[in-house]
């Protein structure tokens, strides 16, 4: 592939990525009653609780804060345990893996490990068939549907933000 093809096709991945992983943080934190806690302290932990779960779920390292002040193993077990229950989002994470290991093979020539191994071990299975661009958009977009409208359009800003320049559809299924 053309350097500047590959970094072109690396760009826009990674954006797709990086709106996945958020439309999964706000499933989590919805999952985990974030939306509906009291305080906003008890927002705040439970969204602490969701963002080392999406890290874990998409093979990134925990923070230092999350390594301080939560316990990883009690968190790693919970998102597999959410992972189980999320049908739609198990693929969508699946998908997200296998593309983020071939857009960082694409742009090193080489595999310093497999981003996510724990959950493509686990579900990679499932969904025998890689995604190409236009299929893990589309994916991409019915996971997105699952959110609220406000949600949808943080969603969207975060991939325009990142130079993606998807086609990600506005859905109205939940308020």
């Amino acid at each position: 592939m053309f350097g500047w093809l590959k970094k072109r096709f690396a760009r826009r991945m990674s954006g797709l990525i990086n709106g996945a992983q958020m439309a999964t943080y706000l499933a989590i934190c919805r999952s985990f009653g974030a939306d509906d806690a009291q305080t906003e302290e008890r927002r705040s932990a439970l969204g602490k609780r969701a963002a080392a779960a999406t890290n874990f779920l998409f093979g990134k390292s925990p923070s230092a804060e999350h390594i301080r002040e939560l316990d990883l193993e009690i968190e790693h077990a919970s998102a597999l345990r959410w992972l189980a229950d999320e049908q739609p989002y198990r693929e969508l994470i699946v998908q997200s893996l296998r593309i983020a290991n071939v857009a960082a093979y694409a742009s090193s020539g080489k595999v310093d490990g497999i981003l996510g191994e724990r959950v493509l071990s686990r579900y990679g299975a499932e969904f025998p068939n890689a995604l190409n661009p236009a299929e893990y958009e589309e994916l991409l977009n019915r996971s997105i549907a699952q959110l609220t409208v406000r949600q949808q359009e943080a969603v969207r800003r975060v991939i325009q933000s990142s130079g993606a320049n998807p086609s990600i559809e506005r859905r109205h299924t939940t308020p």
